[in-house]
């Protein structure tokens, strides 16, 4: 029988205590949303997989962006500022924002 020990530790997700590739896998369950620097966030969820690791990553995102926008409609800005001042939430980015943080980290991108 396989027996598993599992540990709860509250810590600065962009500051966490582990020590580099310390986690075979590495799961964030709707916290990216809370995220100043979403940049920050990933480099430390990289930071602490180990090579081979998997890293999961479910967060809120708005959506991603068509190839000729810019930036998101006025009335989708409206109703995303009204959610994050709501909840205190900083600003929001697309899963699509996730996929080149991760890429510029080298992190291999499987969706």
């Amino acid at each position: 029988m396989l027996e598993f020990v599992v540990s709860f530790q509250v810590a600065d997700a962009l500051e966490q205590p582990f020590p580099d590739e310390q986690f075979d896998l590495v799961w964030s369950m709707e916290s990216g949303e809370h995220m100043p620097d979403k940049m920050k966030f990933v480099s430390e969820l990289a930071r602490v997989a180990a090579p081979g690791g998997i890293i999961a990553i479910v967060t809120w995102c708005h959506r991603d962006l068509l190839p000729s926008e810019k930036s998101l409609r006025p009335d989708e800005v409206s109703l995303l500022k009204r959610i994050c001042d709501a909840y205190y939430l900083p600003a929001w980015c697309s899963a699509a924002d996730y996929v080149k943080i991760a890429e510029s980290l080298s992190l291999q991108v499987d969706i």
